[in-house]
């Protein structure tokens, strides 16, 4: 099972602290943030009209009834290997995200990065990860409604 197709790991923390940003130290310089995503409300889902709709999508109400953190950027290599995990990235990076990474990987990653920072860390909910995404957005995408390669690395 591999957690995203392209990107990679995002991990968010249970409690939320004062502040909108927090970041974690991994150690030996290498940092991970988290932006606080606050509480609200959405529409989850495409219409049928959108261009990629999936026919087992339905367009529903979603409240998030609580504000929380959610990592900034993708986890990288350095944050990976930082906390003693293999690296099976195919394309290799300090920078680059983790990819190829399963669902127990990433488990074991969490698990490794609670450990460390005695924190309440875990993958987000499909609701979580589509609230944040959408970014108070209506469109396809939270830029409009057409990608192009300026818009996003595809």
């Amino acid at each position: 099972m591999v957690l995203c197709l392209v990107g990679a790991l995002t991990v968010m923390a249970q409690e939320v602290k004062p502040g909108k940003a927090e970041v974690i130290d991994l150690g030996k310089d290498v940092k991970l943030e988290m932006v606080l995503v606050p509480a609200g409300e959405f529409v989850m889902g495409s219409p049928a009209s959108e261009k990629g709709h999936s026919l087992n999508e339905t367009q529903h109400e979603v409240t998030i009834t609580k504000p929380f953190y959610m990592g900034k950027y993708e986890v990288t290599q350095e944050q990976w290997i930082a906390l003693g995990c293999e690296n099976l990235s195919v394309y290799k990076g300090a920078k680059l995200p983790v990819i190829n990474a399963s669902w127990f990987d990433c488990q074991e990653f969490i698990k490794k990065l609670n450990v460390k920072t005695d924190g309440g860390y875990r993958l987000p909910t499909e609701s979580e990860w589509e609230y944040a995404c959408r970014a108070g957005s209506t469109t396809a995408y939270s830029f409009g409604d057409k990608i192009t390669p300026k818009d996003a690395n595809y």
